[in-house]
């Protein structure tokens, strides 16, 4: 029989006519960010490997062996956690209360590898200000992001205030070469903050905004979608109720036809050729009343 389209996707899903709620457009965009999040929190186990050998090996060449021990011991201890937390996120979804959690072990093996390798004169600094926009990727919400990226600011500000004012020692490695030392330049290092801390800011809220930019083309998206799928359902409903009233006009008819026929073909000679093309005749009509009958069945 012909086939009129239902109010169902081709997976034979029935496609939902109701308009999707804030909360449940939030669901659909988390749903997608936190399995991006999901790899990327289980793929800190490469990175750890990655930054034990590239880290470790620099300090093997540095004359002063506690680098190395405190490198070693700590990152040993975060990599517990990530590997932990490799199998823990296999089978379950990264969910927003989960970030200040996995966002953690982070914050404390950047702040070794920092305080190892020269403090607030560090080559890795400015990882910082990546682990500092992480929350406005994730969250995407200015205050919970505020607060999570306050924790890198603030170590990144303990750190120069206190290699300026000579709280902590000369944490520059050997290896660097005789020139270390510039913590001293109160004007370098605090400057070097404040860009560090613009940029964590600055980025974070052109992330914000792409991200809101993204929410609304996905809820201008889901609008359409609304429109589409209301107006196929209005078709739809149209087309049954037509496919209904052609079958009544035409079963009405149909039954006639098959009564007059069957008549005929009573009063015809048993073997004749007219009594054979009179029951072909029969049976066309009960297939064509056969299909009709699916018709109103489909309809109602």
């Amino acid at each position: 029989m012909p086939k009129v389209m239902t109010s169902e996707s081709q997976t034979g899903a029935p496609l939902s006519t109701a308009a999707l709620t804030d909360e449940e457009l939030a669901a659909m965009v988390w749903h997608e960010v936190s399995g991006t999040g999901r790899v990327i929190a289980r793929a800190r186990v490469v990175a750890l490997l990655i930054v034990f050998v590239v880290i470790g090996g620099l300090l093997l060449l540095d004359s002063t062996p506690w680098r190395l021990w405190v490198f070693v011991g700590i990152t040993s201890l975060v990599a517990v956690v990530l590997v932990r937390d490799f199998f823990w996120l296999k089978d379950r979804p990264l969910t927003a209360q989960m970030i200040p959690y996995v966002l953690t072990p982070v914050v404390v093996l950047h702040t070794v590898i920092i305080l190892t390798t020269g403090g607030a004169e560090s080559p890795f600094l400015v990882l910082y200000v990546v682990v500092g926009m992480v929350p406005a990727m994730t969250i995407g919400r200015l205050k919970p992001f505020l607060i999570l990226a306050s924790i890198p600011i603030a170590l990144l500000w303990l750190l120069s205030i206190g290699a300026v004012t000579g709280l902590l020692p000369n944490l520059t490695p050997d290896l660097f070469g005789p020139q270390r030392g510039f913590g001293q330049n109160a004007v370098y290092v605090l400057t070097q903050a404040t860009v560090f801390t613009v940029a964590t800011l600055i980025g974070g809220v052109v992330i914000l905004t792409v991200r809101a930019a993204v929410e609304r083309t996905a809820r201008s998206a889901a609008v359409m979608r609304h429109e589409l799928v209301r107006t196929m359902h209005e078709r739809n409903s149209d087309l049954l109720s037509l496919s209904s009233e052609l079958a009544h006009e035409l079963k009405n008819p149909l039954a006639s036809i098959q009564g007059l026929s069957t008549l005929v073909e009573r009063k015809l000679p048993a073997d004749s050729k007219e009594r054979e093309q009179m029951q072909v005749l029969i049976g066309e009509v009960k297939r064509m009343g056969s299909t009709l009958d699916e018709f109103l069945n489909f309809s109602r």
